[in-house]
C-alpha cells in the first residue's frame, strides 16, 4: 500500500483511559468517539436503555428540544450513543462530530465545545423526571426486538447463534429478551449505565487538525475521566463442538429459504493468525471471487446469494445462503463439498491472489470514512493486534501463507444447521 495513512498517536491519560489522536486535514469535520468497555452479559439490556436515555438530554440540556438547540448552536453537530457488541465486548459508544472551525467565519473552537458537551453527557442523564421517557424507550426497544422478523436474513443469523451458543450471553438478540426489557427498571438502567461510565476502560478517538499535544490538552481540560482498572478480558466460556450435528428447521412466510451452517473451530486460542483467517474467509466465501460464490451460486445456481465469515473471537466459521426450499439438500451438499476442498488444499494460486486483492481493496477504502477508520482501529485494539497502520495490516495479509488454510479448516467441526423454510413447503429436511 503506497503512501499509507499515518497511525493514530496513542496517549495514555490515566490508568484505563487512553486517547488516540489522528491529525485529520482531508475532512471538513472533526470527530470524537468515546468507547467504554463492559462484558457481554445479561446486563446488556440495561446498557441499551441507558444509551437511549443519553440521547434524550443532558444535565445542561435536559429536554430533547434543548438538546437539539445545543447541537444546532454547534453548527449542526452530530451526536449519538449506542450500546453494541464489538470483538467480544459490550461497548457503550458515544459519537459527536461538527464542522471544522477553520472552515467557518471567525474560526470558532468547535472541538472544545464538542468535548465540553460530551463531558456533560458522561455526567449522566438529566435530573428531571425520566419515567415517561424511560417507558417510551422501553417500548422502542421492544419494537426493535419485534422488527428483527422484518429482516429474515438477520433473523436467521440470530437464530443460528441462539442454537450454537445456547445457555450463554452470546445466544439471543443483543438487546436482550422481551422478558428482560419488560423487567428492566429506570433505576437499574441508570445504575448500570453510570457503572459502565465510571468503571469501564475508556478509549477516546479524536480526529481533528491539531497536534497530539494540543489534542491531549483539550481532552484533559474537558473530559475529566477518573482512572479505572484495566480490563482483564475473558471470553465467554463455550461448550466443545457437538459430536452430532444439530439441524433446526423453522417455517415462516418468506420469499426464499435461508440456509445457515455454523462450524466450531477446535482448539481456538488468542494466538491464532488473523491474517490467515482473513485470507481463508476471502477464499472460501468472502466475495464474488470466492469458492462458494463461484461454485455454488454461479456454476450450479443453487442459491440467490451466499457468504461466509470467520469469528476470530469465538472461533467459528459461518455460511449463509438464500435458496429455493427445494434446493436445500443440493445446496447443503455443495457447501460441504467446498469445505472439504478447503481441507484438502484444493485452492488455486488465482483464488489466493484474488482473495488478497479483495482484502487490499477493502483496506484501501478504510481511510475514506472517519467513522470506519476509528471502528477498524478500535476493533484491532480490542483484538490486541500489533499493527499500528493499514500498511502493516496489508503486509501481514500478504505474508499469510495459503498453505496454512487447510489446517484451519481441518479444525472446523459442523455444529449446527439452521434452515428458515417457506410455509406449506412439503419437501423433507434431514
Amino acid at each position: 500500500m503506497s503512501n499509507p495513512e499515518p497511525a493514530f498517536s496513542t496517549i495514555p491519560l490515566d490508568r484505563g483511559v487512553t486517547l488516540h489522536h489522528r491529525r485529520s486535514d482531508r475532512f471538513k469535520t472533526e470527530l470524537v468517539r468515546v468507547f467504554l468497555r463492559a462484558p457481554v452479559d445479561e446486563r446488556r439490556t440495561l446498557r441499551h436503555l441507558f444509551a437511549a436515555l443519553m440521547t434524550r438530554g443532558t444535565q445542561g440540556s435536559p429536554t430533547r428540544r434543548e438538546l437539539a438547540m445545543r447541537l444546532q448552536n454547534m453548527y449542526g453537530a452530530g451526536y449519538g450513543v449506542a450500546a453494541q457488541r464489538i470483538a467480544g465486548r459490550h461497548v457503550l459508544a458515544l459519537r459527536s462530530s461538527t464542522a471544522a472551525g477553520r472552515f467557518l467565519p471567525g474560526r470558532p473552537n468547535n472541538l472544545a465545545a464538542m468535548l465540553q458537551f460530551l463531558s456533560e453527557v458522561l455526567a449522566g442523564p438529566p435530573a428531571t423526571p425520566l419515567d415517561d421517557v424511560f417507558e417510551y424507550e422501553r417500548r422502542n426497544l421492544l419494537r426493535e426486538l419485534a422488527a428483527r422478523l422484518n429482516n429474515k436474513g438477520r433473523y436467521a443469523l440470530g437464530r443460528l447463534h441462539e442454537e450454537m451458543y445456547a445457555g450463554t450471553p452470546l445466544a439471543g438478540p443483543d438487546v436482550g429478551t422481551a422478558e428482560a426489557i419488560q423487567e428492566a427498571s429506570l433505576s437499574d438502567a441508570v445504575a448500570e449505565g453510570m457503572r459502565t461510565v465510571s468503571e469501564g476502560e475508556v478509549d477516546i478517538y479524536l480526529l481533528a487538525p491539531c497536534t497530539p499535544l494540543q489534542a491531549e490538552r483539550l481532552v484533559r481540560r474537558h473530559l475529566k475521566l477518573q482512572p479505572r482498572r484495566r480490563e482483564r478480558f475473558s471470553s465467554v466460556p463455550l461448550r466443545p463442538p457437538r459430536r452430532r450435528v444439530r439441524t433446526v428447521r423453522e417455517a415462516m412466510d418468506v420469499e426464499q429459504g435461508k440456509l445457515l451452517l455454523g462450524f466450531r473451530l477446535e482448539d481456538w486460542g488468542p494466538r491464532e493468525s488473523p491474517h490467515v483467517s482473513a485470507l481463508a474467509d476471502a477464499v472460501f466465501g468472502g466475495g464474488p471471487a470466492s469458492k462458494l460464490f463461484k461454485n455454488v451460486r454461479e456454476k450450479r445456481s443453487l442459491c440467490y446469494d451466499v457468504r461466509s465469515w470467520i469469528d476470530q473471537v469465538n472461533g467459528s466459521v459461518g455460511v449463509q445462503a438464500g435458496i429455493k426450499p427445494e434446493n436445500y439438500a443440493a445446496a447443503l451438499r455443495a457447501i460441504r463439498a467446498q469445505v472439504r476442498d478447503m481441507v484438502r488444499g484444493k485452492i488455486s494460486d488465482e483464488e489466493v491472489e484474488r482473495a488478497r486483492q479483495a482484502i487490499e481493496g477493502g483496506l484501501r477504502a478504510v481511510p475514506d470514512s472517519q467513522a470506519g477508520l476509528v471502528e477498524f482501529f478500535y476493533r484491532s485494539r480490542l483484538l490486541k493486534r500489533k499493527e499500528k497502520d493499514l500498511a502493516a495490516v496489508l503486509r501481514g495479509v500478504q505474508r499469510a501463507a495459503a498453505s496454512d488454510i487447510p489446517g484451519l479448516f481441518e479444525r472446523a467441526r459442523l455444529d449446527t444447521i439452521y434452515f428458515l423454510d417457506q410455509k406449506e413447503a412439503d419437501h423433507a429436511v434431514a
